[in-house]
């Protein structure tokens, strides 16, 4: 269970989570939608270190310094929009292009790879059948040192939904 965003009374509502967990309701707590200084800030009131956080994570906001701090503390990253909700257009970027000629893949499949890769954990939508079975088939190949590299270049480090700004 997680608590969707940090709210006034975040605190509280993360201490009924900590009560579910110590009661063997839930196997698992977290966050989602907190930034690296919120995180900070919340987990030094937390008997329980949220087991992930989840963020919009993308080929275009890849949030690596986050990442870095929720894994100092033992902390997933997991990354709810790691396809951008399709306002990306990944078969325009000519690296995805010539990484998905490479590999056989889809340009998603290499993006979600890419993630899955530096150890974030993805969470794509879907609603066909067809493209869920693409999303799970990422697990045959591996990018290169050069090629992380080289998808690392393509963050933008800013945001494609606006409302996560007041966040």
């Amino acid at each position: 269970m997680l608590v969707h965003e940090p709210y006034t009374n975040d605190k509280a509502m993360y201490k009924v989570l900590e009560e579910a967990y110590y009661d063997g309701k839930v196997k698992a707590i977290g966050l989602s939608n907190y930034n690296q200084r919120r995180f900070e800030q919340f987990i030094h009131s937390s008997n329980i270190v949220p087991t992930v956080n989840q963020v919009e994570c993308h080929l275009h906001f890849q949030k690596w310094d986050l990442q870095q701090t929720l894994k100092e503390h033992g902390t997933v990253m997991q990354a709810w929009s790691p396809l951008a909700q399709g306002k990306i257009q990944f078969e325009q970027q000519p690296e995805l292009v010539q990484l998905s000629e490479k590999y056989g893949k889809s340009p998603a499949q290499i993006v979600l790879r890419f993630l899955t890769q530096r150890g974030v954990s993805v969470v794509p939508k879907t609603s066909r059948v067809e493209r869920l079975a693409e999303n799970i088939d990422i697990f045959d190949f591996c990018l290169t040192n050069f090629e992380m590299d080289m998808l690392k270049k393509l963050d933008k480090g800013k945001t494609l939904f606006s409302w996560t700004e007041t966040l």
